[in-house]
């Protein structure tokens, strides 16, 4: 078990900001702080990365209504 903290996990796809921001609100599960800097075991990080990949990973199908209307005109 490594403790790593936020701003090594950091990355131009995962800014500092954004994953302090993650880690306040709850998001970021397993992350605490020491003293003044939040940390996460590399094995929750990794198990957060898993389960947002699945959660973003679905069928478009699934996600986006299909809608048989263009929007923003009337049928007359």
């Amino acid at each position: 078990m490594n403790l790593l903290t936020l701003k090594e996990l950091s990355s131009p796809a995962t800014p500092l900001s954004t994953l302090t921001k993650w880690a306040r609100e709850g998001k970021l599960t397993g992350a605490f702080k020491i003293g003044k800097k939040w940390v996460i075991t590399d094995e929750d990080f990794e198990s957060f990365i898993k389960k947002e990949r699945e959660a973003n990973n679905s069928p478009l199908s699934t996600n986006v209504q299909q809608s048989s209307k263009k929007v923003g005109q009337d049928e007359f």
